[in-house]
């Protein structure tokens, strides 16, 4: 199994097969510094999309190569862009690209190869023991700057299984339904920006 291995070799495994994944379902919540960030998407080759809520604004979000589809409540447009593109925009959906000074920077964290680089370890990795998360066993490997933990499947395929935040992050990510999420269509009749 991978306990075998380094914590930077665990750490390679794991971010390639990941990445290499043609689907992967991930959801959870963390904190950073004032935000306060609930995501649940599916990241699939050519697709992805999903929710993510940032103190207390949820979009819905899909990300089709370079364009993105995005859509809120009539109340989260009105907080983002004011009354009147908030009755305008409200729970339609938006067309814009990854490049929109706006919207853009939100399809990174439906970027699986993106996010990965957001776990990326600061400090030094440490391999603990081996153990349980939701009855797979798992590797898990802190990062002494951070003092986040990331669990990485011990037999199989070397997945990320979970990501549980530091003290300046609390929070967890789960990864699971590897090859078996379902990738979100595309909306017809959105706007374009």
């Amino acid at each position: 199994g991978e306990a075998s291995r380094s914590a930077h070799q665990i750490f390679s495994d794991s971010e390639r097969a990941t990445e290499s994944a043609s689907s992967v379902h991930i959801s959870g919540q963390f904190t950073s510094g004032s935000d306060k960030v609930r995501l649940d998407f599916v990241d699939s080759s050519g697709r992805s999309g999903g929710t993510i809520t940032d103190n207390g604004t949820t979009f819905q979000i899909i990300l089709s190569g370079r364009t993105v589809y995005i859509k809120g409540s009539e109340a989260t447009m009105t907080k983002l862009a004011g009354q009147a593109a908030g009755q305008l925009l409200g729970g339609k959906w938006l067309q814009t690209s990854t490049t929109d000074k706006n919207f853009g920077d939100f399809s990174q964290l439906f970027n699986l190869p993106d996010l990965i680089q957001h776990i990326q370890p600061q400090g030094t990795l440490h391999k603990d023991s081996v153990t349980s998360v939701n009855g797979q066993s798992v590797v898990g490997l802190t990062d002494s700057s951070r003092k986040a933990t990331l669990y990485v499947a011990n037999s199989g395929r070397p997945y990320m299984i979970e990501l549980t935040g530091g003290p300046k992050q609390p929070g967890k990510i789960t990864f699971d339904q590897y090859g078996s999420a379902k990738r979100p269509a595309i909306p017809k009749g959105a706007i374009n920006l």
